[in-house]
């Protein structure tokens, strides 16, 4: 059972009038004016890199709606949704409705862009809808590597160089998704190398032994400019935002550490607008340019240091103090049990000496350093069960322990708050009676979320059916906290930290979209969204509640998912329910 007795208090039946609330509010206002036809998908003028384009809209009930000949279903509240096929280039869709001897039409432009495709072997070229990689400018240091990528006529010999160096290197034949024609190679920044806004080129011509006259050969001059930072020292940044995730990679990259605003990064690389760090030798992780401020004034290569550790209470919690004297980013991991909480620093040097416990009923079992990366220091937070078995004998072990957990800096101390479990419901009729959720309806404002067939709103929906879920929640005991009480905007950071203030479960409340090349009459189903393992339970219980509604919708599945909400609240189980 979850720790918020959830089947109790059912508050996933109230969840799950989602998808049938949003069915009621599928009307529209009729126009006087004759047959109406109102287009929401596509957009005008829109691209679509599929092969076909998401279509819907609203008109009369009553009447047959066709895009380009193709008969669309028309649902009893007035909208119509489908799917029209592409042809790459431009596409002219037009959209007809009739009805009692009416006729209505509307016409939308869209482009699906010419797909990749094998080129003849003759003449030789490189092609032009493939413009080459790198494609964005980036600073680099001596070891770094430098990958190429271009398409042209297959079975050549492919060479590129770099800058004003007349050396060149091999380009390698490869295929992608059975397309013939691309030649890839890498190039390893040396010492030597001064590249000041270099550009690369490359070159196409036949593989025999001879040379070939110029006309003969194709020659391409990549986008990106590269420069080698000479630098022996990485420079120095401060983080500049809150809730920023230094990630894996320069584009879409997984989380990989957590640095709040003034952590000290060592900055050694850019691509893009995304700045590269180095948090051991060897690891690297990715950031915005716009997240990150580069300053002179301090020296590069400083560490913090890890000496002594102390344990505290504090409003039901127990907080771990960890002296820095300097702020560097952390990872927080919990183990699969929630037995355990591994807490990683980096750059620091680890003289741990002395733990100090003032909390003898707490809710830290141990802490102990394991062995780590260069640089780094990795604590093992050992967890106590926090009720006895007679308490609640149907309790998990999990749920005696972790309610959930905030990392933040006073200034250069890190604290660990650790969030002790909530005690069992005593009253069975009102389960949730002491306990604080948060109730968050998704978008607001001018993030108006994704738009329906009849041109309803989902911060509109989502708005109506927290407040639903608000009167059921409070008949069970809850005090509930909205996030947001009418139409307006509140930043994803600013529903973080409301969430810092007080809270025993976040709920975030959204209705889901396709993309452009999806079918709306086939992708379809609730789900809920979790990140953190201390939310598991929680998001799994109210996805089975979700499945036992009659009739059942469809299942999307419990999704572990890089979404803000879900990763940035940490204090407390944190989830967000698609309810269509």
């Amino acid at each position: 059972m979850a720790r918020f007795s959830l089947r109790q208090c059912r508050i996933a039946r109230a969840i799950l009038l989602f998808a049938f609330f949003s069915v009621a509010r599928g009307g529209w206002l009729a126009n006087d004016a004759g047959l109406p036809l109102k287009v929401v998908w596509p957009r005008e003028g829109v691209t679509v890199g599929g092969d076909q384009v998401r279509v819907g809209g609203r008109t009369d009930p009553d009447a047959e709606v066709s895009v380009n000949d193709r008969a669309l279903r028309v649902f009893a509240s007035g909208a119509f949704a489908g799917t029209c096929p592409l042809k790459p280039g431009s596409n002219r869709l037009v959209f007809r409705a009739t009805a009692n001897g009416q006729t209505a039409t509307a016409v939308r432009t869209v482009t699906r862009p010419k797909p990749l495709r094998t080129l003849p072997p003759a003449p030789v070229r490189f092609d032009p809808d493939f413009e080459g990689e790198p494609s964005e400018d980036r600073e680099v240091r001596p070891g770094d590597t430098i990958r190429i990528r271009v398409k042209g006529s297959p079975g050549q010999k492919a060479t590129f160089r770099i800058g004003s160096s007349q050396t060149h290197y091999p380009l390698f034949p490869a295929s992608l998704n059975g397309v013939e024609g691309f030649y890839e190679g890498a190039y390893q920044v040396t010492p030597t190398n001064r590249f000041v806004r270099a550009r690369v080129t490359c070159y196409l011509a036949p593989p025999s032994g001879r040379r070939h006259p110029a006309e003969r050969r194709a020659r391409l001059v990549l986008p990106a400019q590269i420069t080698v930072n000479t630098n022996p020292f990485p420079d120095v940044g401060r983080v500049s935002d809150d809730y920023v995730r230094l990630r894996a990679e320069p584009n879409h990259g997984a989380p990989l550490v957590r640095a709040p605003r003034a952590t000290y990064l060592n900055v050694v690389g850019r691509v893009g607008d995304r700045i590269r760090v180095a948090l051991t030798p060897s690891l690297h992780g990715w950031l915005r340019r716009e997240q990150v401020e580069i300053v002179d004034d301090e020296p590069p290569l400083r560490r913090g240091v890890v000496r002594d550790i102390t344990m505290a209470e504090r409003d039901n919690a127990t907080v771990v103090r960890i002296p820095l004297g300097l702020r560097v980013p952390f990872a927080v991991t919990e183990d699969a049990h929630l037995q355990s909480v591994e807490l990683t620093l980096f750059g620091v040097e680890n003289n741990l000496n002395w733990i100090t416990d003032r909390t003898p009923r707490g809710l830290v079992e141990t802490i102990a350093a394991v062995p780590s990366a260069e640089a780094t220091c990795k604590l093992q937070i050992s967890l106590r069960k926090q009720w006895p078995e007679e308490h609640s004998p149907s309790r998990r072990a999990a749920d005696d322990r972790l309610l959930g957990y905030h990392v933040y800096y006073e200034g250069t101390d890190l604290c660990v708050v650790l969030r002790h479990s909530l005690a069992p419901a005593k009253d069975r009729a009102r389960p949730l009676a002491g306990r604080t959720i948060l109730l968050d309806p998704g978008h607001g404002g001018t993030s108006k979320g994704t738009i329906g067939s009849t041109a309803l709103e989902e911060k509109t929906i989502n708005l109506e059916l927290c407040q639903m879920l608000r009167r059921q929640l409070e008949r069970h005991g809850a005090r509930v906290v909205p996030i947001r009480s009418s139409d307006t905007e509140v930043s994803l950071a600013d529903r973080a930290r409301r969430a810092e203030q007080e809270g025993d479960l976040f709920i975030s409340i959204h209705n889901n979209s396709i993309a452009l090349t999806g079918d709306p009459l086939s992708v379809r189903g609730a789900g809920v969204f979790y990140y953190h393992r201390h939310s598991h339970d929680v998001a799994r219980a109210i996805y089975r509640r979700i499945l036992q509604l009659e009739p059942p919708p469809a299942p999307y599945g419990v999704v572990a998912a890089d979404l803000f909400v879900v990763r940035e609240i940490t204090a407390m189980p944190s989830v967000l329910v698609e309810c269509l």
